[in-house]
């Protein structure tokens, strides 16, 4: 939450940096943020109702996503529709501001298709999914008002009353489409892999507004005049990367075991930005302190390590199921390459410069685990409902700072969530609420995240 930083200093600097040669102010570009939980997951409304446990447990359509060697107990084909909602709240705190997170962001959670099939007698179940992987939103205001005198020292003029009001949100979703395979090597052992071809998208808006009655600067405006500046960043960034993910199953009729290894992979965002101020004095647009600029096709490689997880399942009954999964995401010495310029190289491939920033992640272990159980209604409109309860403990890899931007701890999310359906011969409902609480702190400045999370999913059997 680099950003964080930034308003701070901006709001606390303003005073040096007022009148220019422009006949406006200095617009301080934010550094484009990155992704700072990276906690991209699999996909579907069972494995959210049950806390994302989901490594042992998955054996439909949406374990490909988790584990792929979960979907070879896939017997017919299936199909399965999803619709997702994310709604940030909580607050920010900046300087002595604190700002309510607000806001919504919907979309499809899912649509995939799987289906068995044979080479040479050998059974495989393969699967190719698109699906809402992950989200972080957050968005802050601060303002300040002071006395200025706009044209030096000059005691004639009386001092002017100037303000400055920043805004910053920012919105990122990962979708990634996966596509891959499970089959069985023995009676008890199936194995998968699966490619991932990330996609997404993430919106930064940058706003600062500058006002002050009775402004007077005699390089600019032979009078006093009402002044208003707006300056603002817009950044509009793709995600892209490919990732390989292996797993592993092993099915008992009272449980199974479970262990994935996701490859290390580069995740690139392509940035596009656009800078613009007005300057406007008495109602009027001037020249001077207006302008745009676009900087297009700005690349930011993060380095993603790879993932190791382990599963466990344990079914008491044919109705109940209890889960739990353990994954080791190593970030500690991960770096961020930033790429500074291009060279131009004639009937060649060009050749790119990239800086390297540490961001100085730590290593993570994330912890989930759920439970389900299957309820015989012995009614005909709603023959099986799944209740479902899980929890997840997600320690984010980015350190919280103090003031002087020292190590203070991990900031560590606690996931809640709940989740039920309905279960027809050929056709599955499942939806799902998750809670998210989290509490960050960087430069001195607080974030309190509180997220929820709804999910709901279709799947038909053919």
């Amino acid at each position: 939450m680099k950003w964080l930083a930034i308003i701070a200093v901006t709001v606390v600097s303003c005073g040096s940096v007022l009148a220019q040669t422009s006949g406006g102010v200095d617009l301080t570009l934010p550094n484009i943020r990155v992704p700072g939980v990276l906690d991209i997951v699999g996909s579907g409304a069972r494995a959210r109702g049950m806390g994302n446990a989901f490594l042992a447990t998955g054996d439909d359509i949406t374990a490909l996503t988790w584990n792929p060697a979960g979907i070879y107990a896939i017997d017919k084909p299936m199909i399965t529709l999803g619709l997702s909602r994310f709604v940030p709240r909580g607050t920010a705190s900046v300087l002595v501001f604190e700002n309510k997170q607000t806001g919504s962001f919907s979309g499809p959670g899912l649509y995939s298709f799987a289906s068995p099939f044979r080479i040479k007698g050998h059974g495989f179940v393969f699967g190719i999914s698109y699906a809402s992987a992950t989200d972080e939103a957050d968005n802050v205001a601060v303002g300040s008002s002071f006395y200025v005198d706009p044209d030096g020292p000059a005691s004639i003029f009386d001092p002017t009353l100037y303000t400055i009001n920043i805004t910053d949100s920012y919105h990122a979703g990962l979708t990634p489409v996966t596509v891959g395979f499970g089959t069985r090597v023995s009676e008890k052992v199936s194995v998968g892999a699966s490619l991932t071809v990330m996609n997404g998208k993430s919106v930064d808006v940058f706003t600062r507004h500058d006002f002050a009655d009775n402004y007077f600067v005699a390089e600019y405006y032979p009078q006093k005049v009402s002044w208003d500046w707006t300056g603002s960043v817009i950044d509009t960034t793709k995600f892209s990367g490919v990732s390989f993910l292996l797993g592993f199953k092993y099915t008992d009729a009272k449980f199974s075991l479970a262990a994935i290894a996701k490859l290390p992979y580069s995740l690139t965002q392509s940035t596009n930005r656009t800078a613009s101020t007005v300057n406007i004095a008495n109602g009027l647009i001037r020249k001077n302190g207006t302008n745009t600029v676009f900087i297009d096709n700005n690349i930011i490689k993060i380095q993603m390590p790879m993932i190791l997880g382990v599963g466990g399942a344990i079914k008491p009954n044919p109705k109940t199921t209890f889960a739990a999964d353990v994954e080791y995401r190593p970030f500690s010495g991960k770096q961020i390459k930033i790429r500074d310029s291009i060279k131009l190289v004639p009937g060649a491939k060009d050749e790119e410069f990239y800086r390297t920033q540490d961001p100085e992640w730590r290593n993570v272990l994330v912890v989930r685990a759920g439970v389900e159980y299957l309820w015989a209604t012995k009614g005909q409109v709603f023959p099986v409902v799944p209740l479902r309860a899980g929890f997840g403990i997600l320690p984010v890899p980015r350190a919280n700072t103090d003031v002087n931007d020292n190590p203070t701890g991990t900031a560590t999310g606690i996931n809640l969530s709940l989740g039920t359906g309905v279960y027809w011969t050929q056709i599955h409902l499942d939806v799902a609420y998750a809670y998210g609480s989290r509490t960050e702190t960087e430069g001195g400045s607080q974030f309190k995240s509180r997220t929820h999370q709804f999910q709901m999913t279709f799947t038909g059997y053919f």
